[in-house]
């Protein structure tokens, strides 16, 4: 059996367009419907020409159904290629549920010395390998500043939750807040004006993280409380994506429909013109309207409306719409810059799949990120 593609077309002007077409391309089996509407067959290999040439020339594809011996294997490959995927993720993903792959520490300031403290200090990935109280009274001992401590294996991730011990001078609540971050980004420069520093240029910090403590230790080690400035500048990235899709299936309404309407009185039909809707797909609308006020019992009129509906496939390959659909992801992008804000570097990449290419772009830019 040789492998065909069946496609319906809908649009004027089709026999002077295809036997335009037999010229570059042999046709098997047409067969016309209707005044606008035919279909017909070609070999696989002259799909994708035939789309083009049948879209130059303003004709609507309502359909394309490959057949045949080879379009037979491609399905079976896919589906057989699905299982095998999605057994080996439940494979992967049992063996991993063993391992302790994610260290959180909260409740501390020095949070990240005593995660990396941590990750050091594990016997090992398995989590039946670890001793969660040894760790506990291991930490406890390294650390001063840590009043207590409790961990928690979820998941894939031990949780280290902290209370901080706290000298009286730190348990006077302090009139000022401090500077936080405002984004995400890599510290290119800090000029602090007044406060204490919790970074220093070449940290990477995240959206929330404090910048500058809202206190000094003067000449004479004593803590004074003040409002904190600073300039502090961070190279900020900043992403988004839209996914394009080769083809897809869109449903719209021909223009044909069937009204049914129904008029009744104290809940009882008195008037019904109910006729046959011979559509194959069609959509539903459905009113109701008094006609009468003022009685006891009104007249109301019930409408019924059936719309008729197409579903056809759409065909838009990623290789055709490829620059415009980066310019767009890039002013996408765009819209999150701030005013005279200049751009340092943009990059974009493009991940692949199963009739879908996913557009990422990145925009770097530097800005203030004290908040």
């Amino acid at each position: 059996m040789r492998t065909r593609s069946k496609i319906t077309i809908k649009g004027l002007n089709q026999e002077k367009i295809l036997n335009n077409l037999s010229k570059k391309i042999k046709i098997y089996n047409f067969r016309k419907s209707d005044d606008n509407q035919s279909e017909f067959e070609v070999d696989l290999k002259n799909k994708k020409k035939t789309k083009h040439i049948l879209e130059q020339n303003n004709i609507k594809i309502l359909s394309i159904i490959d057949s045949g011996i080879l379009s037979n294997v491609k399905k079976i490959l896919t589906s057989a290629g699905i299982l095998c995927g999605l057994i080996l993720g439940i494979i992967v993903y049992c063996l991993q549920y063993f391992f302790v792959w994610r260290v959180e520490v909260c409740g501390i300031e020095n949070s990240k010395e005593i995660q990396r403290f941590i990750e050091d200090n594990l016997p090992s990935k398995l989590k039946n390998n670890i001793n969660l109280t040894d760790m506990e009274i291991l930490v406890k001992n390294q650390f001063e500043d840590v009043s207590s401590i409790s961990m928690a294996i979820v998941g894939q991730c031990l949780l280290v939750n902290i209370n901080e011990t706290l000298n009286p001078e730190e348990m006077k609540e302090s009139p000022f807040d401090p500077l936080i971050s405002i984004n995400d980004g890599l510290i290119t420069q800090i000029n602090l004006i007044q406060g204490t520093l919790n970074c220093k240029v070449g940290d990477i910090i995240k959206k929330g993280d404090i910048l500058v403590y809202p206190f000094v230790i003067d000449s004479q080690g004593e803590r004074r409380e003040v409002n904190p400035k600073a300039e502090i500048y961070a190279d900020v990235w900043l992403s988004q994506s839209i996914t394009h899709y080769d083809y897809y299936l869109k449903r719209e309404r021909t223009g044909k429909k069937i009204v049914y309407s129904q008029v009744l009185l104290n809940d009882k039909i008195i008037y019904d013109n109910k006729k046959d809707v011979l559509f194959k797909e069609y959509e539903i609308e459905k009113s109701e309207e008094i006609l009468t006020k003022n009685l006891v019992f009104p007249f109301i009129l019930r409408k019924t409306i059936f719309y008729e509906v197409e579903t056809f496939e759409v065909s838009k390959p990623f290789d055709e719409f490829k620059d415009e659909i980066i310019e767009n992801t890039r002013l996408k992008t765009l819209q999150f810059l701030q005013k005279n804000e200049i751009i340092k570097k943009e990059v974009f990449s493009i991940k692949q799949g199963n009739n879908f290419n996913q557009v990422n772009y990145t925009i770097t830019v530097n800005r203030n990120i004290g908040g």
